[in-house]
């Protein structure tokens, strides 16, 4: 208050709230909104009194004040939801602390990076009169999920997916979870793995910052089949036979020991020559290699024609197994009994002597090989050959 009395000595305030003053220029700050009559008293020396009496109206204050549903939140996703609880206002400023503003009531805002903010809420009357509050709200850094792969597509055989983690976060460590697709799970920064069976994989990684942000990325793995090759069990086949090789149709190469690119190949005396073969094959689908080998015995066919002689013989069981009984007739000359092999290798031999008996011999085959024998009995004038079937 200015005063601008003339001709006082000393003055009395009143200031319409039981609150009085004697200074000359008063400063007074009212408790509460509302008109007051202020009375100013001048006295001189002599006791000579003036007053005047002079009305203010003390407008009311709004009282700004604002609730936030989190005040800590990660930058992905981030929205902050402001409510307004201010009392006495008309109208509303908002200072969300990274430029922006809004006038509405009660707005929403998101940030689009992390940091420390400070919302300032500015609140006013139609007469001017104004109220803040200013709140902080933090945005944690947002982890950046991401991994590295040796190899997405690899072959059944042997396979070792290696999962080198890159993932990064501006603030702070991380921790992580894995899944491998095949319900392996773990914690591990990074990971190796062999998978079981040939199939496509969805391998996904998840990175956790010490505020509880996330971020995940997925990547496809596919574990191909080796291709499965079966030639059979090794053989024997004669000079006159031929054998076909088959390593199966549909694969996108072939490769042979005898340097053949088909699918199948025949395998002959006329081609190999007489003997033991080795043949294997190397087929590739989708980058993946599959392989077998067989061994083939080639061997020369050995034709025996059965002669027709004065021997009375009988030879049983034929086919044999273990013992293999020879009955003869009687003869009036030595002979002898011989028993061969296809390439005539002499497998056993006994002699028989001139006899009016019949004698009864036995040969134990029963460690043969199975295959065909021939069982000879010859003299000076006859001979007689009969096949014999080892089983």
């Amino acid at each position: 208050f200015s005063n601008t009395s003339t001709g006082a000595s000393s003055y009395l305030w009143d200031f319409g709230d039981a609150s009085t003053s004697n200074n000359i220029n008063p400063l007074h700050i009212y408790t509460s909104a509302g008109a007051y009559d202020v009375k100013l008293m001048s006295i001189t020396s002599f006791g000579c009194k003036d007053s005047l009496i002079k009305q203010v109206n003390v407008r009311p204050k709004p009282i700004s004040s604002f609730s936030i549903n989190n005040t800590a939140q990660c930058l992905a996703g981030n929205d902050f939801i402001f409510t307004n609880t201010t009392t006495g206002a008309s109208n509303t400023l908002w200072k969300f602390g990274d430029a922006a503003v809004s006038n509405l009531i009660s707005p929403s805002h998101s940030y689009a990076a992390a940091g420390i903010y400070y919302v300032k809420l500015v609140s006013s009357t139609t007469n001017g009169c104004k109220d803040s509050i200013t709140k902080t709200i933090t945005v944690h850094p947002q982890p950046l999920a991401s991994f590295l792969l040796n190899d997405s597509s690899q072959c059944e055989n042997e396979n070792e997916f290696v999962f080198t983690n890159t993932s990064t976060v501006s603030v702070g460590s991380l921790s992580y979870y894995w899944d491998l697709g095949d319900g392996t799970t773990n914690a591990k920064m990074n990971n190796t793995h062999n998978y079981a069976s040939a199939g496509i994989y969805t391998v996904w990684l998840k990175a956790i910052s010490v505020k509880n942000c996330s971020d995940s990325i997925k990547q496809v793995v596919v574990l191909h089949a080796n291709p499965n090759i079966n030639l059979g069990a090794d053989d024997t086949i004669y000079n006159a036979e031929s054998k076909t090789l088959n390593a199966g149709a549909g694969f996108d190469s072939y490769l042979w020991s005898t340097n053949e690119t088909t699918s199948q190949i025949t395998v002959d005396s006329t081609t190999y020559g007489l003997g033991d073969k080795t043949f294997w094959v190397k087929v590739n689908q989708n980058g993946c290699e599959g392989s077998d080998t067989i061994q083939i015995s080639i061997i020369k066919t050995v034709s025996i024609k059965e002669t027709k002689g004065s021997f009375d013989i009988k030879v049983y069981p034929n086919p044999v197994n273990n013992l293999l009984t020879i009955e003869l007739g009687s003869t009036q000359k030595e002979a002898q009994i011989m028993l061969t092999d296809m390439y005539g290798k002499q497998i056993k031999i006994s002699r028989v002597l001139a006899d009016n008996s019949t004698p009864v011999y036995q040969f134990d085959v029963s460690e043969l090989a199975k295959g065909i024998y021939y069982l000879g009995i010859s003299n000076s004038d006859v001979g007689k050959v009969t096949k014999i079937v080892k089983y």
